[in-house]
């Protein structure tokens, strides 16, 4: 789940401090049990462990800290909380059926009630997922699958007989080149290396080590045997070259 650093404009407001102070205590327990997303799916056992009523959650409801969908709670400031959310966390949202419902104001809040120019948390996350990488999964396995196969139905009309088609031990012949679209064709991930990189590093510099790494490839003609490995490696050197001087000021 991560740290979730909380506002203290949230909590420290005149409205925020009205409230009653179970209402108050349940808020922070809400956002330490809330996902990535800001939802919240275990708002009874939280309810349960404190010894409160539902009432107290309904009191955080009316003064719109927190957003009652179905059976979920939506902690309305969870992206004010944690400012590094829609870098870090690139996936779809677990629960496509509040996030759908969920509108992103221009200042960051959550709100249930749309307004023209308002996107769903769904369709904010479908479409960087989709920047980021333009070929929808399922399809991309089903494009590997009838190359697979048309590979060897050819082999077998070629030779009268099913060859197998050989399976590469070498992790750089698995990489597949993701439409040209990432580093201008230069660069190679997996589905997996490219979800670990962008967990590590973030959307933004993700894409400046791509951007990286392509320009060292064009400009040197060098080849390098792990893409990935590369850029995680020059991203851990820069953080330490950057650490090493934030302790020297």
């Amino acid at each position: 789940m991560g740290k979730k650093p909380i506002n203290p404009e949230i909590t420290s407001s005149d409205v925020f401090l009205s409230m009653s102070v179970e209402a108050q205590l349940l808020y922070f327990h809400m956002v330490l049990g809330a996902d990535e997303d800001g939802v919240v799916n275990s708002s009874k056992a939280i309810l349960g462990s404190l010894g409160f009523s539902p009432q107290v959650l309904q009191e955080l409801a009316q003064m719109r800290f927190v957003l009652l969908i179905g059976p979920w709670v939506v902690i309305k400031h969870s992206r004010l909380h944690n400012s590094i959310q829609k870098l870090r966390h690139l996936h779809l949202p677990r629960l496509p059926e509040v996030a759908k419902q969920l509108y992103i104001r221009p200042d960051g809040v959550y709100t249930d009630h749309y307004e023209t120019g308002y996107q769903t948390l769904w369709e904010e996350k479908a479409a960087l997922l989709s920047s980021l990488n333009p070929l929808p999964m399922e399809e991309k396995r089903r494009e590997r699958k009838e190359r697979k196969e048309a590979t060897s139905f050819n082999k077998e009309v070629d030779t009268g007989r099913p060859v197998p088609v050989p399976t590469s031990t070498h992790e750089e012949e698995k990489l597949e080149l993701l439409r040209g679209e990432l580093g201008q064709g230069l660069v190679m991930l997996t589905d997996h290396q490219m979800e670990d990189l962008l967990d590590k590093l973030g959307v933004d510099v993700f894409d400046q080590y791509v951007k990286k790494l392509a320009q060292y490839l064009s400009s040197t003609g060098y080849q390098v045997r792990s893409h990935y490995k590369t850029i995680l490696r020059w991203w851990k050197q820069d953080s330490q070259v950057d650490a090493k001087q934030e302790r020297q000021i």
